[in-house]
């Protein structure tokens, strides 16, 4: 997570699904602010050289937009407007000649083409429907990734010209990575996915649409169709004018409606002035999920998966390209040894006689190794010229392990160990273990594996804190997880997670993750 030095709480991040690995690699939830282990550093990995020509970029989008908001700025007159629009149209492309062949007009979108919105009730998310009904049969993305970055850049000048902000808090530093990463070499390059999914951004009040433009760049870079929703009035006038003339297929403004109407389909919501307790009360809240709140002195406060360092969802990593480059790059000492012996590859290979298979790096610590590179390359702070709060770095964020039973340490579990005796960063980690009975801790293997991450040796110093049953883990996490310093971020070793803990979760603020690896 980023986030700017002396606003600390306000721009709190929590967890970001392994940006830089691949789409589906590790979940690894870091929060800004600055840290030093004193480690030294280890000899430089691939991925570690590519990911440090982006260290500047990509900290400095996570700064955009953490504490800007559009309180006392006025409108601008309409034929500033006019102008603005008309010197648009002037810069019009052939990509925006494509989006043209199969959008509709705005005015004509109660018409026959969309006979959905024809008979919508108001803030009933009915456009927001159809929209992520239509993009379902979509082979793929209609854009490639130089396309979506005019296409943003364009939705960033106009949110510049209307609101009267600078266009690097309005997603213009999210445009400056996603260039870079579109120049990249053959090991990082934009994250692409078959799918393209529907994302909605909520901003409460006319003050919050500037952060609400910023998160509807980062949906339209990582490939979602959007919807930016404001309650009816100079919010909703404003966020019209903001989508007007860019295809509705791709970019539309709806009336926001209540939360527990939201559509199932939506994968993607973020709110901007709503606490999340508002939020999801009632609800379990979609797969990715966050908020924004309400401004204050120390900016707002984020929550869910908004509180993470986002831009990283925008990178990917060709893993074939990686695993033909990478070998073992940190070196292990005595308690990270013994930790690799709780890794379920390397008990099977056990019986083996062959090195190779018995390698810590072939029994999945390669992955470790991988990750470790992104977190030394972006271990310094990055000063910005021109803003406040100019200092942004990363952290980790507390992780809170589920585990659930005494026969084996989970895979995650021993990876996330591994890598908080190599980080440079700070790690803090509670292990909650779940229904183990009275003996549960002190039968191995849970008893040698506490006994090291427990020990204080090689920066681990692990918490373990005992639920007799879920519905003890629910009670902690209704009495006891909001005191903590920052929201929970859970991570389960089973792969379904109760929806009452999901919701509880999300409501304190914090995310509850299926997996970390």
């Amino acid at each position: 997570t980023c986030h700017s030095s002396s606003v600390a709480h306000g721009v709190r991040m929590g967890g970001w699904r392994g940006a830089l690995h691949s789409a589906r690699a590790a979940a690894w939830p870091p929060s800004l602010e600055l840290a030093a282990s004193g480690r030294a550093p280890p000899t430089i990995g691939p991925l570690a050289a590519a990911a440090a020509e982006l260290r500047v970029p990509m900290l400095a989008a996570c700064h955009s937009g953490r504490d800007t908001s559009l309180i006392g700025v006025a409108k601008e007159p309409s034929g500033a407007r006019s102008a603005a629009a008309a010197s648009e149209q002037a810069r019009e492309t052939d990509y925006q000649k494509l989006l043209k062949s199969f959008s509709t007009p705005r005015d004509a979108q109660a018409g026959a083409a969309a006979p959905v919105a024809a008979t919508a009730k108001v803030g009933d998310w009915s456009e927001v429907r159809g929209q992520a009904e239509a993009a379902l049969h979509w082979p793929s993305h209609p854009l490639q990734p130089k396309e979506r970055l005019e296409f943003a850049s364009a939705f960033v000048s106009r949110v510049a010209a209307l609101v009267g902000e600078d266009e690097g808090d309005c997603g213009g530093r999210l445009c400056t990575l996603y260039k870079q990463l579109c120049q990249s070499g053959a090991l990082l390059s934009p994250r692409t996915t078959d799918a393209v999914y529907s994302g909605v951004v909520v901003a409460a009040d006319q003050q919050s649409l500037a952060a609400a433009s910023r998160e509807i760049v980062l949906l339209l870079l990582s490939g979602h169709v959007a919807s930016l929703a404001a309650p009816r009035g100079s919010a909703l006038d404003l966020a019209e004018e903001l989508a007007d003339g860019f295809p509705p297929a791709l970019l539309q403004s709806v009336e926001a409606g209540p939360t527990i109407t939201l559509p199932a389909m939506v994968r993607t919501f973020r709110s901007v002035g709503c606490s999340a307790g508002e939020l999801w009360t009632d609800r379990v809240p979609p797969a990715d999920f966050g908020n924004f709140g309400p401004h204050s002195s120390r900016g707002r406060i984020s929550g869910g998966m908004a509180a993470s360092a986002s831009p990283f969802m925008l990178a990917q990593t060709n893993l074939t390209v990686l695993e033909n480059c990478s070998e073992p790059r940190f070196k292990f000492g005595k308690d990270v040894e013994e930790l690799t012996e709780f890794l379920s590859a390397r008990r099977s290979a056990a019986s083996t006689t062959s090195p190779q298979a018995l390698s810590a790096y072939a029994c999945g610590v390669g992955q470790v190794h991988n990750l470790l590179d992104l977190l030394w390359s972006f271990r310094e702070p990055v000063v910005l010229d021109g803003v406040s709060n100019p200092v942004v770095s990363l952290a980790a964020a507390h992780k809170h392990f589920i585990i659930t039973g005494n026969s084996a340490m989970p895979d995650d579990i021993v990876k996330a160990s591994i890598v908080a005796a190599l980080s440079p960063l700070r790690e803090k980690v509670t292990l909650h273990a779940v229904g183990l009975g009275v003996q549960g801790l002190l039968r191995d293997p849970m008893l040698s594996f506490c006994r090291i991450v427990q020990s204080g040796r090689s920066g681990l110093e692990w918490q373990v804190r005992e639920h007799k049953n879920w519905s003890e883990l629910l009670a902690w996490l209704h009495e006891s997880a909001g005191d903590e310093p920052e929201p929970p971020q859970l991570i389960s070793t089973q792969r379904q997670i109760e929806i009452e803990i999901r919701r509880r979760c999300a409501e304190s603020g914090g995310v509850a993750w299926a997996s970390l690896f």
